[in-house]
């Protein structure tokens, strides 16, 4: 039995180092999936950018000469549509009367972001300036959401207001 025993002894780092390995590949097979499913999709990615090209290169065949000026036109005229939207959300972005933040009024403009003081700033002699409403100083002590007047949109003559 002590010759056994020595055995055991003598496997046992063996049968660890074993057990250790398994456990490794067993949590790297999470991240070997991700990596195939990764590959694939930058595989498909390529075969549709090939097969974009190829259509291009036949359409320009077909049209000759011509299709680089449609093509061009229709760039353009896709310039023009991404920077008048990009003008439309500019136009949308408003200052909140109450914080001072510029926000956009949608799903990002939740009940919650906009922090500010409803008090007057008073000047103590104690330890410097606080606010009316909570004697605090710093972010404020009132949440809720941004909050702007809506501007108003001159109209020209003989046309009613806008609502």
């Amino acid at each position: 039995t002590a010759h056994r025993r020595t055995e055991i002894e003598e496997m046992a780092p063996q049968v660890e180092a074993v057990s250790s390995r398994g456990a490794q590949l067993v949590s790297l097979r999470p991240l070997a999936t991700l990596l195939r499913f990764t590959l694939r999709v930058k595989k498909r990615a390529a075969e549709i950018r090939e097969a974009e090209r190829l259509r291009e290169e036949d359409e320009e065949r077909r049209l000759g000469t011509n299709a680089i000026r449609v093509l061009e036109r229709e760039a353009a005229a896709a310039e023009y549509a991404v920077a008048k939207r990009a003008a439309e959300l500019a136009a949308l972005v408003r200052t909140c009367e109450r914080c001072g933040v510029e926000f956009m009024e949608d799903e990002t403009n939740t009940p919650y972001v906009c922090r500010w003081h409803p008090g007057h700033k008073m000047v103590l002699q104690t330890w410097g300036s606080a606010y009316s409403c909570c004697r605090r100083t710093g972010n404020g002590c009132s949440i809720a959401k941004h909050s702007a007047p809506v501007p108003e949109i001159p109209t020209g003559p003989g046309q009613p207001p806008l609502p």
